[in-house]
Order: C-alpha cells, then structure tokens, then sequence
C-alpha cells in the first residue's frame, strides 16, 4: 500500500492503448495524502472497473499474483474474449492466460474501495507520482 492512498478520492483516470498506461488520478481525502497525486499503471494487458462512478473513496491498493487475478476472474475473461476478443488473443484459455502473464512479469491489482470505483488491474508496475513529480515506485510486502 502507498502512503496516503487510504480514503484518497479517485477523481480521474484514463487508458492509453499505444503506451498500455492507465493513470488514476487522486485527490487527498479525510487524513490521507497530503496533496493531490497519480498512480501509473505500466505494462497494462488488462484492467476493469465494473462501476466507475467518480469521484470515488479508495481503501487500499492491494498487490496479488497474476496467476490469482487470472484465476478469479477467468469467468469474466473468458466471456469477454468470446464475445469480443478482450482482453487479447493470450486469453483463448486460463492456461494460456496464466503463461502470458508469467511470460509478461506482470501483477495483479486491486484497487479496493470504501465507496464507488473498484477493480482490477493487470500491469507490469505501478508508481505513485506526488504533485512534485517524484516517482515513488510500490513494493510489495514480499519486497518485489
């Protein structure tokens, strides 16, 4: 978890396909951040939030394996690749899907809300961006 993400407001966030970069843009909330601040996503093969109401109040950011997200949303995958092709030729099987994020380095996210946006996200990295411009890359609790 960043510092002062909890109760941070999600007040934006876009999805670049030609950089594969999803930006969420944060507001300080009750006690959190103390300025407004970014969290880039790099390296996105996929990401969903299934009601993106904004501005929205997170509870954390919350870092798993690709291999669990794959798994816990393979229902979820697997019809949007039946009916459109999304999230992408790698996802013609969870075996397949599973190789591909291995392959790619990539992890899971969950972007855990108190109120409003929730979702996931399937990236290689994310970094915390204050409004000075500093990168603060996230380490998981397992130090990668």
């Amino acid at each position: 978890m960043f510092a002062g993400i909890h109760d941070a407001e999600v007040v934006a966030y876009s999805f670049d396909s030609r950089t594969a970069e999803l930006v969420l843009s944060l507001a300080p909330g009750h006690g959190s951040a103390a300025a407004e601040f970014q969290l880039i996503f790099r390296g996105v093969a996929a990401h969903q939030f299934p009601y993106p109401q904004l501005p929205s109040i997170v509870l954390d950011l919350a870092e798993t394996s690709a291999a669990t997200l794959v798994a816990r949303e393979w229902a979820n995958l697997a019809a949007g690749f039946r009916q459109c092709g999304w999230p992408g030729p790698w996802a013609v099987s969870a075996e397949a899907a599973t190789a591909f994020c291995i392959s790619c380095g990539l992890r899971g996210y969950d972007l855990e809300q108190s109120f409003g946006m929730y979702g996931w996200i399937l990236a290689r990295s994310v970094e915390r961006v204050s409004s000075a411009g500093a990168f603060q890359p996230f380490v998981s609790a397992s130090g990668r």
